[in-house]
């Protein structure tokens, strides 16, 4: 965008062409040898502490699909774990089919609110730097497996999970700049075996920026589980550009889960940074409803000031207002909140603000940095709450790279 310099669009675009209409093969390139690929990677959260991993995969022209293995050392619990994957795809480059599956122990995100994962680079970054990570964590123990189809502007999925869920306890309660975990605990998930199926879709529409996201799960004991529901996540969000000096970006979800709710099943704004003004609070349910509009300059603050700065730091300003409201069974205990398909009217939150956003086109070009200050509406208090969060422009939909 703005903050790039001007490329060889006419050699890309040939490569991409010459890339689809003759994809490489394994066949092709590796002839009959096999072909390694050894990958260090390192994440941060205060469950794990540090953690250190390294991933080995392998590619043969005589074995379908590619053959994974991780391992991981978690220094906060001094724990291993990790485990063994297989990919293959077919049908073209960027798109077509994808089967792969995965089987071993690993930690896990406990919320369904977000798409954000435990290997989120922003999420280490926060909880590193800041102490900000607002997740909550549970260990998985099983095997998972997923058919996915793509086209250029969609995919779709179908898959399976077996997981033994256990809780995880706080291990590292530090972070660089020594600031209080804006989340001290980490509350415990129900232990149990999920067997669950589900069935995900998301498509931006053809002609417009609005990209949709539809999610479905359900559990059943008939099938060795010891959990029973179903669970549905509707998500929608665009990146509208206004003239040359604006964005509106504007999301919202709507999620709901009948019968049975352990805390990994849930809701909770509590975990999103769409609600500033409410932060790592427990407010959390089998239900929720969500909207989050920002308003951000694509002019660079500092330049308009005249005040010398690098060029790869462009400021931008931001404008925003959000509000969102969870119903029903309350996971942590608490007592269940009135509401069928809508939430009553006073469990809304809402907020206003304004912010400061750096975006370094890392690790995706969504990813920014964000310097917000919030204030409530509403009855109650007013004072006005400042954050410091590592997050991406549309946060509540799946990762897409433009």
């Amino acid at each position: 965008g703005r903050t790039s310099l001007p490329v060889d669009t006419a050699g890309l675009d040939s490569a991409r062409v010459a890339g689809l209409a003759r994809p490489l093969r394994g066949s092709r390139v590796l002839g009959r040898r096999a072909a390694f690929e050894v990958a260090p990677a390192a994440r941060f959260n205060r469950v794990d502490g540090g953690v250190y991993a390294l991933a080995l995969a392998i590619h043969a022209a005589r074995l379908p699909g590619r053959l994974g293995a991780r391992v991981e050392y978690a220094a906060g619990p001094r724990r291993w774990q990790g485990g063994g994957s297989w990919r293959t795809h077919w049908g073209g480059f960027e798109r077509g089919w994808t089967l792969e599956g995965w089987v071993g122990r690993e930690t896990a995100v406990m919320d369904r609110m977000l798409t954000v994962g435990v290997g989120d680079p922003l999420g280490s970054m926060g909880a590193l730097l800041l102490g900000r990570d607002t997740r909550l964590f549970l260990r998985e123990d099983g095997w998972r497996a997923s058919l996915s189809r793509a086209g250029a502007r969609w995919h779709a999925t179908l898959g399976w999970r077996d997981m033994l869920e256990s809780p995880l306890a706080v291990t590292a309660g530090w972070n660089l700049s020594h600031h209080a975990l804006e989340v001290p605990d980490n509350p415990a998930a129900t232990t149990g075996r999920a067997r669950e199926a589900l069935a995900s879709a998301s498509i931006t529409v053809p002609g417009t920026p609005l990209q949709l996201d539809a999610e479905y799960r359900t559990a059943r004991r008939a099938l060795g589980s010891d959990f029973e529901y179903r669970l549905t996540r509707l998500a929608a969000g665009a990146n509208v550009g206004l003239g040359g000096s604006l964005a509106f970006v504007p999301q919202g979800v709507y999620g709901r889960v009948s019968g049975d709710t352990p805390p990994q099943e849930s809701f909770d704004l509590g975990q999103t940074t769409a609600l500033s003004t409410v932060g790592g609070a427990r407010v959390a349910g089998s239900n929720v409803a969500l909207a989050h509009a920002d308003l951000i300059g694509t002019r660079d603050l500092l330049a308009l000031a005249h005040l010398p700065h690098p060029a790869m730091l462009p400021l931008q300003g931001a404008l925003f207002v959000a509000s969102g409201a969870v119903w029903g069974a309350d996971p942590f205990g608490g007592p269940p909140r009135a509401g069928v398909d809508w939430p009553q009217r006073h469990r809304w939150r809402s907020e206003t603000g304004l912010a400061l956003v750096w975006q370094p086109g890392i690790p995706d070009p969504l990813s920014m940095a964000r310097l917000a200050v919030a204030w409530p509406l509403g009855p109650g208090s007013h004072d006005p709450r400042v954050t410091f969060t590592f997050t991406r422009a549309l946060s509540l939909l799946e990762a897409r790279t433009p």
